[in-house]
């Protein structure tokens, strides 16, 4: 007599277990889209500021090699007695 009173409440928990993961695999496909979008946004704008970094480098690099090479000028005039002045480096 008992048992007819667990059996329906056992096939709703079924139903119930079923929902409940539809539910959940509907939330983590939302969470997913949200990671994809976010993190592809975030890529474009760490690409664009590494981008203006290897500018930066890049002219900062271009200005070391011509004061080096002004330097290195100097200092082989140097060698061979003549005079350094701050302004034959352009400063």
């Amino acid at each position: 007599m008992i048992l007819p009173y667990f059996l329906p409440s056992q096939v709703e928990n079924e139903s119930e277990r079923g929902a409940t993961m539809v539910e959940y695999a509907l939330v983590v496909a939302l969470i997913a889209t949200v990671c994809i979008v976010g993190f592809t946004q975030m890529g474009s704008s760490v690409n664009a500021i590494m981008g203006e970094g290897s500018d930066t480098v890049g002219e900062a690099a271009a200005i070391t090699k011509t004061i080096g090479g002004k330097l290195n000028a100097q200092m082989k005039a140097a060698a061979k007695g003549s005079t350094i002045s701050a302004g034959s480096f352009g400063l």
